[in-house]
């Protein structure tokens, strides 16, 4: 897994000096699983790249294996034995019943040990979120076990895949629990780090328009960077097909999201800056300054405005209100005064008042 002469490793000073952490604490003996999260093209084998190669310095051996997109048909343990081949030992992991799944289990988890006991493994898996079940059962399983052996495990996912979402979550939630796991949330570079490696990809002969126009336009994202650095020189129109092709997916994405009646506010919250008015609960106003906080300054002036027009509208109403005399409508029904109201004469003979009262009495 070695990184191409061009590569340019910018930012990620605290998630590498995490993951450089639990290196050493795995050289000395304290085994650990650090899992990687990020959407496509945010950095996360470049991240990993980058740490594999501190590691062969340190002495590791660097095992990897990818995961697959297939289509129709699931490996099983198919990134373990990718990862596995390079070391010429019989290793078998295709156990589908609970007993010989153990088995299978056990057995990477000796090989593993076997191998640290004359050097320090760093196991890298990338692209869980195409891994099967019993790939992703075994990464689970060899978090809980690590402890007392110079093994780390790396694994790199996409959290937001539809068809994984829910297991992958599962995943790290189980890694979490083994008391020595470690994941970690990639988001988008920051502008100065995106420009530095716009500049190192371009030799530093970018006009600076175009540096920001492509800073401004990739949010972050180093691979959309790179491609649209790549397309800066072409006079066509098109997109670059890799770009277009994860563009499409972020969009197939997002149609779904709000299709689904369960996922739609946190849908539509995380992809726009929509107004709190819209919103079906009814929030305190701490939590909704802190909500707009988080908008973009163009968003959040322009959600100011609309509130401050609307109270300054709603004041105008009411004063127009109490100004205006109440006008009677010509058809409403009139409730009887009470000189009107029926009064029953008393035994005693006393006289009553009212229109009805004097009819009465005059039949």
């Amino acid at each position: 897994m070695e990184a191409r002469a061009g590569d340019v490793f910018v930012g990620r000073a605290r998630e590498l000096e995490e993951l450089e952490r639990v290196l050493d604490s795995a050289r000395a003996g304290n085994g650990a699983t650090a899992l990687v999260s990020g959407e496509a093209g945010i950095g996360k084998t470049r991240l990993a790249s980058e740490l594999a190669s501190r590691a062969r310095d340190a002495g590791f051996e660097v095992l990897l294996g990818r995961s697959i997109d297939l289509v129709g048909t699931e490996l099983p343990y198919q990134p373990f034995l990718e990862a596995m081949r390079p070391l010429g030992e019989p290793w078998r992991g295709d156990g589908r019943t609970a007993g010989s799944q153990l088995q299978a289990f056990e057995e990477t988890l000796a090989l593993l040990t076997n191998r640290a006991a004359s050097a320090p493994v760093l196991l890298i898996l990338e692209d869980l979120h195409w891994a099967d079940t019993s790939t992703l059962d075994l990464v689970v399983y060899l978090a809980h076990n690590l402890g007392g052996r110079q093994v780390l495990l790396l694994a790199t996912y996409r959290a937001d895949e539809p068809g994984s979402a829910e297991r992958v979550r599962r995943v790290a939630d189980g890694v979490r629990r083994s008391g020595s796991g470690v994941v970690l949330e990639l988001g988008p570079l920051e502008d100065e780090e995106l420009a530095a490696l716009v500049a190192a990809h371009a030799g530093g002969v970018l006009p600076g328009a175009v540096t920001n126009a492509i800073v401004s336009r990739s949010e972050g994202n180093p691979f959309f960077a790179e491609e649209l650095l790549a397309a800066a020189g072409d006079d066509s129109v098109e997109l670059p097909r890799r770009l277009r092709d994860l563009l499409l997916q972020r969009i197939g994405r997002l149609s779904k999201a709000f299709s689904s009646p369960t996922r739609q506010p946190a849908a539509s919250a995380s992809a726009t800056p929509c107004s709190p008015r819209r919103s079906t609960r009814r929030s305190s106003p701490a939590s909704a300054r802190s909500f707009t906080r988080s908008w973009p300054k163009s968003s959040r002036a322009a959600e100011l405005r609309r509130r401050r027009s609307s109270r300054s509208t709603g004041r105008r109403r009411v004063a127009a209100q109490r100004r205006s005399p109440r006008r009677s409508t010509p058809h409403a029904k009139r409730r009887p005064s009470s000189d009107s109201r029926r009064l029953t004469p008393s035994s005693s003979g006393r006289s009553c008042s009212g229109m009805s009262c004097r009819t009465r009495l005059s039949s």
